[in-house]
């Protein structure tokens, strides 16, 4: 049996195929959102490979396969996307209710002061930081998808906004555990 090989080289005009069909450009809004939330997830794996506590390895694993669903969301045109639903959980606001439950649960575990936070305190809470920054980005750039009536479904930007929150409060929590100063000014 022949091996497949990792590239196809179909994509070296700067198309790249949708899930259930049709071909878009690499640049175009839908494979920014994509490609956004793919980096965010990678930011995130990279947080979870230098974390300590269980409950974030935890947390973070979770968000890790949430945003792999996202991306397929992303990636699929609204024309196709019942086909897409048919075969693959969408995001739903129960989702975006355990992000909130676990931002609850941690503002408990720590005192949250009112200054700003410079991001390089540790090594994990540097990467949340950067994590959810591009986060943010995702959340920009679904929010243009959505402006131009490219967007399926609605609770994408919930998710993105709420995840944003958990990930600085997770950084924050993370530094408390450290016993790092985390209030720079």
């Amino acid at each position: 049996m022949k091996k497949k090989k990792i590239y196809t080289k179909k994509g070296d005009f700067g198309e790249t195929s949708l899930l259930y069909g049709g071909r878009v450009s690499k640049n175009s809004l839908r494979c920014r959102a994509y490609g956004d939330v793919d980096e965010a997830g990678a930011f995130i794996g990279m947080a979870r490979a230098q974390c300590n506590e269980k409950d974030v390895i935890e947390i973070l694993g979770k968000i890790q396969k949430e945003l792999f669903q996202i991306g397929g969301e992303l990636a699929t045109d609204p024309d196709m996307y019942e086909k897409y639903v048919s075969n693959f959980p969408p995001v739903t606001s129960e989702m975006v209710k355990e992000l909130e439950n676990n931002i609850d649960k941690i503002e408990e575990n720590i005192e949250i002061k009112e200054a700003f936070v410079i991001a390089g305190t540790s090594v994990v809470s540097s990467i949340l930081d950067v994590a959810r920054t591009i986060v943010r980005r995702s959340e920009r750039s679904v929010l243009e998808l959505h402006a131009n009536h490219a967007l399926s479904n609605e609770e994408v930007i919930k998710y993105l906004n709420r995840l944003s929150d958990l990930l600085w409060i997770l950084g924050r929590y993370v530094d408390k555990n450290r016993k790092v100063e985390i209030y720079k000014s």
